[in-house]
């Protein structure tokens, strides 16, 4: 049997991230140097089925993820993380059409919550996202990432406690 738990480990120490400092920006800023994509957070007005996801621009360097804006803090954190886990694993995702980029600068100028529905793509369904297993794998990845933020930063920003009961629910999937 596969140890899922080691195998998280390692992609997470392969990072080479120092996280006795964490901020999830300089986690971003560090990810995005390493894959010469900057990444954009979006706060979004998302539908009941999907509450985060990640696309991608087809001719710029950017990294585009919405994320719930309604949500406590906390699990919007979560959202982020599990987004930026996809980009870590280098999951594929949808490519954002340049050409409606002013609808999202203009959005984000306004500061107002992006509506999902005023872009031509439209909104993700829960059946684009993946298959179950890869969204556990992300899952446990995540709470992994959420560990070692927790282990090494002076912070503590992301006080999450193991809930064993949720890991083992995940291996079975993954399993």
């Amino acid at each position: 049997m596969t140890n899922y738990k080691e195998t998280a480990e390692q992609i997470i120490d392969g990072l080479g991230y120092d996280f006795t400092n964490f901020t999830l920006e300089d986690f971003c800023e560090f990810l995005g140097q390493k894959r010469g994509r900057s990444i954009f957070f979006l706060p979004s007005e998302m539908t009941a089925e999907v509450d985060a996801f990640w696309i991608t621009s087809r001719e710029q360097p950017f990294e585009y993820i919405f994320f719930d804006a309604h949500v406590p803090r906390f699990h919007q954190v979560h959202l982020q993380l599990h987004e930026l886990v996809h980009i870590i694993l280098g999951h594929k995702t949808q490519e954002f059409d340049p050409k409606y980029a002013w609808l999202l600068k203009e959005q984000i100028r306004q500061n107002k919550p992006i509506t999902l529905a005023d872009f031509p793509f439209g909104s993700v369904k829960r059946s684009e996202v993946g298959d179950p297993q890869k969204e556990a794998w992300v899952e446990l990845v995540t709470h992994t990432l959420y560990k070692r933020i927790n282990q090494f930063s002076d912070l503590q920003t992301l006080d999450l406690k193991p809930q064993n009961s949720m890991l083992r629910t995940i291996l079975k999937v993954i399993d």
